[in-house]
C-alpha cells in the first residue's frame, strides 16, 4: 500500500516517461489526481446503490479514511487513477471517468494482478540492477506487443463497461482484451455500431507503475520533501 505522494510521484514519473525533468509531480498533475479522488469520494458507495458503479470506489477499496487520516492505495488503484488522467486528456468530464472506473473495477483489478504477476521477477531484478530492463521500465516500453493489454470502450461512462446486460454481439466480448483476435473482436463489434473507439494500453503502465512505486519517496504529510 502507497501514500498519496508515492502515488502521485509514480504517476508523474510515468506520464513525463521516466526522463525524470523534476523530482515532484508538477501542480497539474497532482490537481488531477486530487480531483478524480475527491469526486470518487464525493459521490459515495451505497451496498444496495441500482447501479454497480454506485456501490464501490473506483480509487480505494474500502470507505474512505475520515478527517486528518490518509488513504492507503495498492498498485490496483494507482493503475486506475492513471487512466483516469489519460481519459481526462482525452476531455472526457471528470464524473463520467470516475463511473466508467468504478463499473470496471473488478475486472480491471483482476487484469492488473495478472499483468503485475507475470512481470514481478523482471521488476525485482530491475530493481536491484538496473541496465536495460529498468531503462525500458521507466519509459513504459518493456512489455513486448504480444503481451499488450487493452482497456477498449466505445463510450467511457458507467454504460461503456460491459455486463449481461449491456454486452452487444459475442458474448465473450470484455472491455479488458488481452490478445488480438479479442482486440479485432471488440473493435469490429463497437466500430461498426458506434463509429468511435476508446483504446488504451495497460500492461507497461502497471509494469512501469510497480517500478516506480518501489522507488517512490515517502514524504509525511505537512512537511516539505
Amino acid at each position: 500500500m502507497y501514500r498519496r505522494n508515492q502515488t502521485e510521484w509514480a504517476i508523474w514519473h510515468l506520464l513525463d516517461r521516466g526522463k525524470l525533468t523534476s523530482q515532484s509531480a508538477p501542480p497539474s498533475v497532482v490537481h488531477l489526481i486530487r480531483r478524480l479522488i475527491d469526486i470518487d469520494r464525493q459521490a459515495g458507495a451505497e451496498a444496495r446503490a441500482p447501479d454497480p458503479w454506485g456501490r464501490r470506489f473506483a480509487f480505494i477499496d474500502g470507505p474512505p479514511q475520515g478527517r486528518g487520516a490518509e488513504n492507503s492505495y495498492a498498485l490496483e488503484n494507482v493503475v486506475a487513477l492513471w487512466l483516469g488522467t489519460q481519459f481526462l486528456a482525452l476531455g472526457v468530464p471528470q464524473a463520467e471517468t470516475v463511473r466508467f472506473l468504478r463499473a470496471l473495477k473488478p475486472e480491471l483489478d483482476q487484469a492488473v494482478r495478472r499483468i503485475h504477476r507475470d512481470r514481478a521477477a523482471r521488476i525485482e531484478a530491475a530493481l536491484a540492477r538496473k541496465g536495460d530492463v529498468a531503462a525500458k521500465l521507466r519509459q513504459s516500453e518493456s512489455v513486448p506487443a504480444d503481451d499488450h493489454v487493452y482497456v477498449l470502450t466505445a463510450t467511457v461512462d458507467a454504460h461503456g463497461v460491459l455486463t449481461t446486460a449491456t454486452r452487444r454481439g459475442r458474448s465473450t466480448l470484455s472491455n479488458i482484451c488481452e490478445s488480438r483476435e479479442d482486440l479485432l473482436d471488440f473493435i469490429e463489434t463497437y466500430v461498426s455500431q458506434d463509429k468511435r473507439l476508446v483504446v488504451v494500453e495497460i500492461a507497461n503502465a502497471v509494469a512501469s507503475l510497480a517500478y516506480f512505486l518501489a522507488l517512490a519517496p515517502v514524504i509525511k504529510r505537512g512537511r516539505a520533501a
